[in-house]
């Protein structure tokens, strides 16, 4: 089997004025940091917040390259991927609002829902990529 595969990523950032304090533990012995603390507060009614998909490494590169004081990168490597406008494999959540959709479309409740908004069934929430995962996917697999 042969795949074409986009790997994209979200990219959200907020930008704001930040307040906070910065600590090293020093080792005694060598005087070389240990391990840094840093605790920031952004006062998020001052500040907007940015989303923007990214499909390589120099677009990402080029949105983290910045000039403000306090930046702080982290990357999230979701469990799933994005097909036919949903993550796959599908959450228990988002099967069952397909299975609703198909059935008012096969009763003519409603046009073809096809293809699937992406926006409509898993949203601008990072957290759904996370939800359990229906089990019913692996039936024809095994």
């Amino acid at each position: 089997m042969n795949a074409l595969v986009d790997v994209s990523g979200l990219f959200g950032g907020r930008i704001g004025q930040a307040t906070g304090s910065f600590h090293s533990l020093i080792k005694a012995s060598d005087n070389t940091v240990d391990r840094n603390l840093l605790k920031v507060e952004i006062d998020v009614s001052q500040s907007d917040y940015a989303q923007a998909w990214v499909h390589s490494e120099d677009e990402l590169q080029r949105l983290l390259e910045r000039a403000e004081k306090v930046c702080i990168h982290n990357r999230i490597r979701l469990p799933r991927i994005i097909v036919g406008g949903i993550y796959w494999p599908p959450s228990v959540r988002v099967q069952e609002r397909v299975n609703e959709l198909m059935r008012a479309f096969e009763s003519g409740e409603i046009a073809d829902p096809r293809p699937f908004s992406f926006q409509e069934l898993e949203g601008s929430s990072i957290h759904t990529a996370f939800e359990p995962i229906w089990e019913g996917y692996r039936r024809d697999w095994v």
